[in-house]
């Protein structure tokens, strides 16, 4: 077995691992989609997460009323710079119906953004592996 064929075994090894993940991420973010609610949230706080002085990230902690009137506090797996989301802001929320502290932001990027990016992450690492594994890379 020459390296070549090593490197595109690995690289299609975890492209398929990655994408093996990206379905399973997927599959339950369309459970959690069928089986929720959209309420309003304020932003209550703002949680600082990161090391670096240039790499911190601001997560949101979000307070929302459920339709049944019960009222919950969540920090948003979403985060980004300071500035885009601030104290006070109001943001759509999707909860789970049968468990409604189970929450996210309602967005395309705080629900999807992840399955979307392992997914792609898996299918360049798949592609590079089977063009080293066919010969389609020239070593």
């Amino acid at each position: 077995m020459t390296g070549l064929q090593m490197f595109g075994g690995g690289f299609a090894l975890i492209g398929v691992v990655l994408l093996r993940i990206a379905y399973h991420h997927w599959r339950d973010r369309r459970a959690f989609m069928a089986n929720s609610a959209v309420a309003e949230g304020v932003v209550i706080g703002l949680v600082e997460d990161g090391g670096g002085r240039d790499d911190r990230a601001w997560f949101p902690k979000i307070r929302y009323r459920t339709q049944a009137g019960a009222e919950f506090t969540v920090q948003s797996a979403m985060g980004g710079p300071s500035g885009r989301i601030a104290v006070g802001d109001r943001v759509p929320m999707r909860y789970r119906i049968d468990q409604p502290g189970n929450a996210e932001r309602d967005s395309v990027v705080a629900l999807w953004g992840a399955c979307a990016l392992i997914g792609a992450l898996g299918a360049i690492f798949a592609l590079i592996g089977v063009a080293a594994l066919t010969g389609m890379i020239a070593a």
